[in-house]
């Protein structure tokens, strides 16, 4: 199975000039859990997640205000991932990282998708974390779903 087979391709791309502040509002506001870090000419930068601009507060002590997406990737590890290569090869690459997810570049190093652990994990479980979600709860025992809605006593 290839990574092009279980990413997400709708991604969420902001400038490398984009204060961290404004990245940490936009994903806090739409829960998205990562945005790709990309140049006004295109080059990737890397993925950056809510949990990286949230460690740059606290290292801070305050919000980074004045702070780029662009500089919080600087002098850090920015692995990124072909689309045609192997789901295993991305989940060795993120466990070796230390990173939650990796952009997805085409044959031509331009950014097709994102793709994370979560979507890793999927594919291991047999099927995508959307297909499951829709699925899985005409699937799940009558004590699961009571579970999952905290009403399980």
């Amino acid at each position: 199975m290839t990574v092009a087979e279980v990413m997400c391709r709708r991604v969420q791309v902001m400038d490398a000039s984009t204060p961290c502040v404004t990245a940490w509002e936009f994903m806090r506001r739409t829960g998205t859990e990562h945005v790709a870090v990309v140049s006004h000419s295109g080059r990737v930068h890397g993925v950056v997640s809510v949990q990286d601009v949230a460690v740059a507060w606290c290292e801070r002590g305050e919000p980074p205000f004045r702070e780029t997406l662009g500089e919080l990737l600087l002098g850090r590890l920015r692995p990124r991932i072909l689309e045609d290569a192997p789901v295993g090869l991305a989940a060795r690459i993120m466990l070796d990282s230390g990173f939650t997810a990796l952009p997805v570049l085409s044959s031509r190093r331009a950014l097709v998708g994102i793709v994370s652990e979560r979507d890793v994990l999927a594919a291991v479980a047999g099927g995508r974390p959307q297909m499951r979600a829709l699925v899985g709860r005409a699937e799940r025992p009558a004590h699961a779903a009571a579970e999952t809605a905290g009403l399980a006593s």
